[in-house]
């Protein structure tokens, strides 16, 4: 419960799930104290965020990769269910399995020792992409023909490891910038940021 005090003089600067009973919550809050970050919520239209769109754009950069992506002959997702994983990443690969006939699965989590090769791996979670690169260098089998792997969200880590690790993801450190100016000036902010396709080697 949000107090009077707070209410009235505090700054909001939140990344919900993006569940119907998270936006009755943020509604407590005064619409010129908020700013919605990351997951976009669905807020009445004098709110304010700095959001990504996960459903079409990943669909989008899933049809740039169908090449990389038909090398193997699988392609999993990990996706687990009653998680805060956004849902139009799951929406988007079951989209894409099946307009382009993709032989796709989508499982809750790796499970050590279940690396399989020909297959291409989806991560959004870091410790399972961990997990899987673990095994990877343990069963000695080579990124980007063995196994591939695909990530969601990049940083410096993926951008080296492996050779590089293919990722789609947007500008964090944009996104704490706009958050900071809204911060600091007070400025109502709506805006859908850019997601970007960086294709590296693991594909």
């Amino acid at each position: 419960v949000i107090d009077n005090i707070s209410r009235k003089y505090g700054m909001y600067v939140i990344a919900p799930i993006q569940e119907k009973e998270v936006s009755s919550m943020m509604k407590q809050i005064p619409s010129d104290r908020l700013l919605i970050v990351d997951r976009y919520l669905k807020m009445p239209k004098d709110y304010s965020y700095i959001s990504q769109e996960f459903e079409e754009v990943t669909y989008l950069k899933l049809v740039e990769l169908t090449t990389q992506i038909k090398k193997y002959k699988r392609f999993v997702l990990f996706f687990k269910k009653y998680s805060d994983f956004p849902p139009g990443i799951l929406h988007a690969f079951n989209r894409y399995i099946s307009d382009y006939d993709i032989n796709g699965e989508v499982v809750d989590s790796y499970e050590p020792n279940t690396l399989t090769k020909s297959t291409a791996y989806f991560s959004i979670s870091d410790t399972q992409l961990w997990k899987v690169l673990k095994d990877a260098r343990k069963m000695e089998y080579r990124i980007g023909s063995d196994i591939g792997i695909l990530a969601h969200d990049d940083n410096i880590i993926k951008e080296i490891a492996f050779g590089g690790i293919t990722t789609i993801s947007t500008d964090f450190t944009y996104i704490a910038k706009k958050a900071a100016h809204f911060v600091k000036e007070g400025k109502p902010i709506q805006e859908i940021v850019p997601t970007y396709l960086r294709q590296r080697n693991s594909l």
